[in-house]
């Protein structure tokens, strides 16, 4: 069979969304958020889906909260991608541990689980999570027979590694304000991708211990950060949830640019007319 793969940008935005609404019949109800996550790189056809539902399935399981995925240490034959559920993961020292990645549906955990030795970080599971093993075997034979997939693959890896590069420059460009709504911001673009936001409303199943170890301030902070956004009337975090009162309005004050995701410009377009301007915002976090 001939798949053809062509790029995004070739397609105009009613085509893009009638392409993605195919790509979702295609998928059962639980969806496979990596081949969601990949579509939005370059379509992908009914048979790409199929081998990668079925590769996915082979090595399913199912890991509680607070337990690891892989744990620091390890030497894994596989790599992970997560199918349900959140995940972080965790560099410890001697001064203690701190979450350097979030790991959402969708996510292949470490694409150098194959090369390396042994792991120097754990994936910790925040809720109940599958996850799925993919072998080196199991992953030459999907790229062989579908080297279309594996390209996306790399994509997903890129972006993987782009995501590490920006937390750099959240801890060092941003105030506290910012980096908790930057964080938050990526991470609602990236549930987004595999279809897990919904009228702006998500699970958020990270605690303000958690979200503040990534954004290096302490939890009080974190929540006193949280209250700010909420007083603004940006975003309401509370019960596991999350809900974005004014998106555009929340990514203009953090100076959010999804262009490090490397999205296509059809997927995550903003109608500008509607954005606001953040210095009230801005000026309300510098006076307070």
């Amino acid at each position: 069979m001939l798949i053809v793969w062509l790029r995004m940008s070739s397609f105009t935005s009613a085509e893009s969304a009638l392409i993605h609404h195919q790509i979702a019949d295609a998928l059962d109800e639980d969806g496979n958020a990596l081949a969601r996550k990949l579509s939005h790189h370059a379509p992908i056809s009914r048979a790409e889906c199929d081998a990668l539902d079925k590769l996915l399935g082979l090595n399913v399981r199912t890991v509680a909260a607070g337990t690891d995925v892989v744990p620091a240490g390890s030497s894994p034959s596989e790599i992970s991608v997560i199918l349900s559920g959140w995940a972080c993961r965790v560099k410890r020292g001697v001064a203690g541990s701190q979450i350097v990645a979030f790991h959402l549906p969708g996510d292949v955990c470490d694409f150098n689980a194959l090369i390396i030795g042994a792991t120097d970080t754990s994936v910790e599971a925040i809720d109940t999570v599958r996850v799925a093993g993919i072998s080196r075997r199991g992953l030459r034979e999907l790229s062989a027979r579908f080297p279309k997939v594996s390209q996306g693959l790399w994509w997903e890896s890129l972006m993987a590694s782009s995501v590490q590069r920006e937390w750099v420059a959240n801890l060092c460009q941003r105030d506290s304000g910012q980096r908790v709504a930057h964080l938050i911001c990526e991470i609602v673009t990236r549930l987004e991708l595999v279809g897990l936001l919904s009228n702006g409303r998500c699970r958020f199943p990270i605690t303000q211990s958690a979200l503040g170890n990534a954004c290096g301030i302490t939890p009080e902070h974190a929540n006193r950060t949280l209250r700010r956004l909420r007083d603004q009337n940006l975003l309401i975090l509370a019960d596991r949830s999350l809900t974005l009162i004014d998106r555009p309005a929340l990514e203009q004050f953090c100076r959010f640019d999804p262009a490090y995701l490397h999205l296509n410009e059809s997927i995550h377009r903003r109608n500008e007319a509607g954005r606001q301007t953040s210095a009230q915002v801005m000026d309300s976090f510098v006076t307070a």
